[in-house]
């Protein structure tokens, strides 16, 4: 293969994977993987568990992709002797190899063995009606209590706590209104919300020792409350708890079981597909899909309202069976519950 067909098919495999958009937390991820690949992709792509050769792969695909950028800029730049140009096209023929013999998407997995004890929604299975509430009242850490107040109420991200979550109102106020900074956005800030403020109804009787308790004796001198946890510890913190409360369980609770409890709880009570989508952080409609399901739904959650920074994106052709109820355009929009 001479210098220019192997620029030619370099550029074949970036049009087939696509250039992602992704923060640099995760590309600096994606590359550590990626080295630790190279040094035997036939062993290291294909061990463990399914989910984590679908990271991997994502990974190894993205990191060809990122690797041909870079030479097909050094060939560009025109100032390439001899030694540079065949230097560069070895390494093309072999990021072309790689891509042939690993990174093709075949559509079947090659790995079938699943990872053990870390799956969100198996974690929900056969756990107590009122976990949360368990969990809340086993939390004897106050450096997590408004941590878990918020995921259970929102459903938020340990990455968006992370970042700070403000919640404002007082004794009088008919709702709790909490603000997260959304995460996974991509470095263009094209995915997901900016930011959301979800209500929490305040006019049912509020239990006392309840996290909505909690949050409102927080806010009640100040008028807000401002919630911040590292996500690393806030994630070993909540599955140490559940190992504590339940030692015999094989799958236990992580900050995004109370994501997919939320979700769960939404489709539970008949929440438009859009709402679930704005309360959860997302852009499309269709990301909800992944969170939750009715069945494992356990009671009310509490939310009467919510806005986001921007609007939702419609699959495209749009036949949605909602459509007729709600439209998702405008950067304010709002969906009642129904």
């Amino acid at each position: 293969m001479e210098l220019k067909e192997a620029v030619s098919y370099a550029k074949k495999i970036v049009r087939d994977i696509g250039i992602k958009d992704v923060e640099d937390k995760t590309k600096d991820e994606y590359l550590k993987i990626f080295k630790r690949i190279i040094t035997d992709p036939d062993k290291i792509l294909y061990e463990g568990s399914k989910g984590y050769y679908y990271k991997k792969k994502a990974a190894l695909r993205f990191s060809i992709v990122h690797y041909i950028q870079m030479c097909i800029k050094k060939i560009n730049s025109k100032s390439l002797d001899q030694v540079d140009a065949n230097k560069i096209w070895d390494e093309l023929r072999y990021f072309i190899d790689l891509y042939k013999k690993h990174a093709i998407n075949t559509g079947v997995s090659p790995v079938t063995t699943k990872n053990p004890g870390k799956s969100k929604r198996k974690s929900l299975r056969k756990m107590p009606y009122n976990w949360r509430e368990i969990m809340w009242e086993r939390c004897d850490n106050y450096d997590y209590k408004g941590a878990l107040a918020i995921l259970q109420l929102t459903g938020a991200r340990p990455s968006e706590i992370e970042r700070g979550v403000i919640v404002a109102g007082d004794e009088s106020s008919d709702f709790l209104e909490i603000t997260i900074r959304g995460s996974k956005q991509g470095k263009a800030k094209r995915n997901g919300q900016a930011t959301r403020t979800i209500k929490i109804e305040m006019r049912t009787r509020v239990s006392h020792g309840s996290a909505k308790n909690y949050l409102l004796s927080q806010v009640a001198y100040e008028g807000h409350l401002f919630v911040q946890v590292n996500a690393k510890r806030l994630n070993d913190y909540v599955r140490r708890l559940s190992q504590k409360i339940w030692p015999r369980k094989k799958n236990h609770i992580s900050p995004y079981s109370y994501r997919h409890q939320l979700s769960a709880d939404l489709k539970g009570e008949g929440c438009l597909p859009p709402k679930i989508s704005m309360i959860l952080g997302h852009r499309s409609i269709l990301s909800k899909k992944k969170y939750g399901i009715s069945a494992q739904a356990r009671g009310n959650s509490h939310i009467a309202d919510v806005t986001c920074s921007s609007p939702l994106r419609d699959p495209q052709p749009s036949r949605l069976p909602w459509d007729r109820l709600a439209s998702t355009k405008g950067a304010d929009a709002r969906y009642p519950m129904l």
